[in-house]
């Protein structure tokens, strides 16, 4: 009975060995016996599988004629711009990418009641110097105004 079990075991680790270039290249025909099937993944944002189906005939690559999606110049200047020191006492910085200044509309400094300033960009600047020491202490926020409308926001603590 043991040799029986062991044969069977065997069988089923070389049918595996066998099937699985096949099974992970995804590579195949398709039911009407045309084309090849490929399995696709769908993850949402915490790497968790969601979902999983064959596909007839996948292209990644997309058309050069669909229409590409362009992000909002908020989404990729967010990180390039620098706030400093933070917490303050008053006197803060904020500085950018010289090639961000083509892009940016307008700068506002926000109270939670008021509009504090707003400030002009020339595309020659990179960097702005705000002094907040006749200001109340609490919370303040630099709004970055794009030219597609985008906005960033930091948050400026003043002690």
């Amino acid at each position: 009975m043991r040799q029986i079990l062991l044969i069977m075991r065997v069988r089923a680790f070389i049918s595996i060995l066998f099937c699985l270039p096949f099974c992970l290249s995804g590579q195949g025909t398709g039911l009407d016996g045309t084309g090849t099937k490929t399995i696709v993944f769908s993850y949402d944002n915490s790497g968790n599988q969601i979902m999983r189906q064959f596909v007839e005939n996948f292209s990644p690559i997309q058309d050069k004629n669909e229409p590409q999606q362009e992000l909002p110049l908020s989404e990729l200047f967010e990180k390039a711009i620098i706030v400093y020191p933070n917490p303050t006492r008053g006197l803060f910085y904020i500085e950018w990418e010289k090639e961000i200044s083509n892009y940016i509309f307008q700068v506002r400094v926000l109270s939670a009641s008021a509009v504090l300033q707003l400030l002009e960009v020339k595309n020659s600047e990179n960097k702005l110097s705000i002094d907040l020491t006749l200001s109340q202490s609490g919370i303040y926020f630099v709004q970055f105004i794009f030219t597609d409308q985008s906005i960033v926001s930091k948050k400026i603590i003043k002690l």
